[in-house]
This record gives structure tokens, sequence and C-alpha cells, in this order.
């Protein structure tokens, strides 16, 4: 008798793959086995077909196109690995549910917005405590540097090099490692936190850079709720008129404002752009480049240089 090979095996091999290429998948895995066990219940067997793909993306009708749309992109890329060893294997048509990637458009703080940010966290309670301190340094630490919330959570003190103005990122997105330099002032900053903190718990629970105001591990439930607490700061209106900025806007507007400063100097973006996707921990250069549309003055410095080429060139574009 013929063995046969469950979508669940399937599934497993696929996500094995893929973190060996050092993709997390944790997200991706979840809906995959959802994805599987959809498959076994309607006692499917043999390779993956569209039909089925769509009827497990079609399951998500209450919820909007966009999600239904990543549902079914995330099996079209399963279903391209499956094809290579199994030939049969049917691999769905983009657009049935719309487009399945749409970027928001991020939300780009001034400088004064990010004094007030840093002022505001200081008179957050208790005053006199960890709590001010710690959101305080962490949204100066994510302005300054540019790096993922998730990335700063996890810093020990010992990822810090005061002497060579440093920081190790270690295993991060993609399970990479990097190190960036630091200003002076965030240097500074940083040694006052510590020195701090170590005073206001003298026997601290975690290893790690900032801890929450009983000295244990900051979870990221903690610092966010202490940011929209802060952002609040920003409203004029007293509501939003669009998508609340995030903590993770703050990485976009150190990209946007370094490209700005390039372009302003007269600097060659092409040339240069591979240290900011290196700064940052870009995997793709292409997600680096995205940010020369973060900003009305970067979109129209890059249409005038654009324009300008095209003339230089006597072309004309079709």
């Amino acid at each position: 008798m013929k063995n046969i090979i469950t979508m669940t095996k399937r599934v497993n091999d696929y996500i094995i793959w893929k973190r060996g290429l050092g993709y997390s998948q944790k997200t991706e895995y979840r809906e995959l086995l959802r994805f599987a066990n959809f498959a076994e219940s309607n006692n499917h067997s043999g390779p993956l077909t569209t039909k089925l793909a769509i009827e497990w993306a079609n399951l998500a009708d209450h919820n909007s196109r966009l999600y239904q749309a990543k549902r079914l992109e995330l099996i079209r890329c399963f279903a391209k690995y499956e094809a290579v060893t199994s030939p049969l294997t049917e691999i769905p048509p983009t657009g049935v549910f719309g487009k399945a990637h749409i970027r928001t458009q991020p939300y780009i703080y001034t400088e004064k917005e990010i004094v007030r940010l840093l002022e505001q966290a200081k008179k957050l309670e208790p005053l006199g405590g960890l709590r001010p301190r710690t959101t305080c340094t962490f949204i100066g630490l994510l302005a300054s540097t540019g790096m993922r919330v998730g990335e700063a959570l996890k810093l020990d003190c010992s990822d810090i090099n005061f002497e060579q103005k440093i920081i190790y990122i270690r295993d991060t997105k993609f399970h990479k490692s990097r190190i960036i330099p630091v200003q002076d002032s965030t240097i500074e900053a940083l040694q006052k936190y510590i020195s701090f903190r170590n005073w206001y718990h003298s026997s601290p629970k975690s290893t790690h850079l900032f801890s929450s105001e009983k000295g244990k591990d900051l979870p990221y439930s903690t610092i966010s709720w202490n940011f929209q607490q802060v952002r609040k700061c920003l409203l004029t209106k007293g509501k939003w008129n669009r998508r609340p900025p995030r903590m993770y806007d703050l990485r976009h507007t150190f990209a946007c404002k370094r490209l700005l400063q390039w372009y302003q100097e007269g600097i060659d973006i092409n040339q240069i752009i591979s240290s900011l996707s290196t700064y940052l921990g870009h995997v793709k250069l292409t997600d680096t480049y995205w940010y020369l549309t973060g900003t009305p003055e970067l979109f129209s410095i890059v249409s005038e240089r654009f324009e300008t080429f095209v003339a230089e060139k006597g072309e004309v574009l079709l």
C-alpha cells in the first residue's frame, strides 16, 4: 500500500526548510497548520489544489479582503515549494481577493514631537520611579538608533560598549546580529538610566537593559501601554484623524530623516543606502529604498531628480 503524505507532514517539512533559511515562521506555521487541519478534516488527500486553497482562505469571510488575500498568499508560497517535488501541485492565482500587501503609511515624527514625547514620558507615575525613566529612555533609544521595539526589549547591559560607543543587537529578526554605532548623547542617556535603575533596584530580577517598575523584564505590553499614554500629548482635537502614531514609526522616522539629510548634503543615495540597510538590519535592500517615499520632502526630491535625469538623457518614458 502506497504511503500517503498528509498535509500536516507537508507543512512541517516546509516550515523546517524555511527556518533553515533563517525565518522564524511562527505566525505562518500556525496558519499553515490550520490549513492542514482544514484539508484533513475534509478528507483531502494528494497534492494541494487551487480549489482547496481558496475555500480555506474564504473561511475568513467575516474578516477583511486583505486578510483573505494574505491567507491565500501564504498558501501560494507553500504551493511553490510543494510544486518542486510534487508536480501535480496547483499554485493558486494572485488577485482572487485583491492585493495581499498594502504598506501602511508611517507616521513621521517632527523633532518637536519627539521632544514632547520624551518630556511627557517623564511625567508618568509614579513620579520619581523607574517607569517614567524607562519609558523616556526607551523612546529616546528608538528615536536615535531606529532599532526595532523587540530589539530594544531584548538588550542586555552587556550588549552596550560604552567605551567604543556601540551596541550589539543579537539574534534579532531573521536570526541575524549586527553592531551599530551610537551618538555620545545616547551613551550618556543609557549610562544615567542604568545608574538610576541599579540604585532603584539594588538586586534586579532581570539582566535586560530595560526593567519594569518591579525590576523584572519589561514586557512589550507594558511599554506599549506606556507609549499609548505618552502619545496623547500629540493629540490636538481629542481623537486621531488617522491611524495613531506607533513606537515602530520612530524607526521609520529615523530612516527617512537620514535619507533626507543625505539628499540635502548631495550624497549619492545609491552608493550609501546599503550602509543604512545594514544599520537597520534589513534583509532586502528594497525594504530600505521604500523609505524614499516615506515623506513628502523625500518624495519631492526623488521626483525632481528623476525628472532632471530624464531631461538630461533626452528620453521620454512611456
